[in-house]
């Protein structure tokens, strides 16, 4: 659904079962870096380390960073370290105590 560069040096695979170069539709990602563009995954988690800018969309999302943009998950949870500024989509929603949020929040 989304176009993602195949080797981005902010994005490694979670599972060496699940390469990033391989199916982008069906992957566990862990970003670690500065992102621009949009992703679609399966499992995606945004580091500590982690910045996006721009579209998030999988199953389970976890934020640990900061994420600029839209967020589209089933469930989404928000570290105690996380920064979200944007929009969230999300059937399921946690946010740990000291994360901060600065989104439009729409439950599917």
């Amino acid at each position: 659904m989304f176009e993602t560069p195949r080797s981005h040096p902010a994005l490694r695979p979670a599972h060496r079962f699940f390469p990033a170069s391989r199916r982008r539709d069906a992957q566990d990602v862990e970003i670690g870096g500065s992102f621009d563009g949009t992703f679609d995954g399966r499992s995606i988690k945004v580091l500590k380390s982690g910045t996006v800018s721009g579209e998030l969309g999988a199953q389970v999302i976890e934020i640990q960073g900061v994420v600029s943009g839209k967020i589209r998950g089933t469930v989404i949870h928000v570290r105690k370290t996380g920064r979200v500024e944007g929009e969230m989509e999300y059937e399921t929603l946690s946010v740990d105590p000291g994360a901060t949020i600065n989104a439009r929040c729409i439950p599917s």
